[in-house]
């Protein structure tokens, strides 16, 4: 298979919906799907990645802001990625997206570490629970979240597992933020989003945090590009 066939398609695609179907077929895409799938299967759950990496949260299918991520921060392989999960659904591009995910990863195996295993675990589960459980100042402890799925946990939570993990700090996607990223617990946790003008409902940034080989992080912002829409009438 020829992969960086398959990039170049996806990166020439343009940001219409349905140009990358006229470029690649649903055999190509089966075809990249099931080698993704041996790939991941033969990784653990837990996965070390070294820096200098980029961490990046929640992309939704939006894949002209995923390209501007790309744009900032680097197309792989020159540069490492860690994305957090969210790639798709709710934007009009999720196929494009998830199909430069995939291809990236088969290309280069040892760059791009961001696709988690997929799973369906019963609830409740620790797998649920780290995907789904969000921080909440108003919380202490643990309580039922209005998600109707797994937790909200407070910043005592945060502080007793980094002290545990002997960890500094936990980077985590998942929730919409005003500035693309939000600290958490005296700076032990944050929130990444890396879609701007999420859904085009909000008037959020975006951005990805930069670790560089000293562990140092850093953020750059995206900040979001509205489309002008048209008032005539039909």
């Amino acid at each position: 298979m020829d992969v960086d066939a398959v990039i170049f398609n996806v990166l020439n695609s343009g940001m219409k919906s349905c140009e990358l179907t006229q470029k690649i077929n649903e055999n190509l895409l089966m075809a990249l799907i099931e080698l993704c799938r041996q790939v991941l299967g033969s990784q653990g759950m837990f996965i070390e990645v070294r820096p200098p990496v980029k961490i990046c949260g929640d992309i939704h299918g939006q894949y002209a802001d995923l390209l501007r991520i790309f744009d900032r921060g680097g197309f792989p392989p020159l540069s490492n990625y860690l994305f957090l999960g969210d790639y798709v659904d709710r934007g009009q591009q999720s196929l494009e997206v998830i199909t430069l995910f995939i291809a990236y990863k088969l290309k280069n195996f040892d760059q791009l570490r961001n696709l988690g295993k997929y799973i369906n675990p019963p609830n409740p589960n620790i797998i649920t629970d780290l995907l789904w459980a969000d921080p909440d100042l108003g919380t202490e402890g643990f309580e039922e979240s209005t998600r109707g799925v797994s937790y909200t946990f407070g910043e005592d939570v945060v502080m007793e597992a980094v002290k545990r993990l002997d960890i500094d700090l936990v980077a985590r996607a998942h929730q919409v933020v005003q500035d693309g990223y939000e600290f958490f617990a005296n700076r032990r946790m944050v929130t990444i989003f890396s879609a701007p003008h999420y859904c085009g409902q909000f008037d959020n940034a975006a951005a990805f945090m930069q670790v560089n080989e000293s562990l140092v992080c850093s953020f750059q912002i995206l900040r979001p590009q509205h489309k002008q829409l048209g008032t005539g009438k039909s």
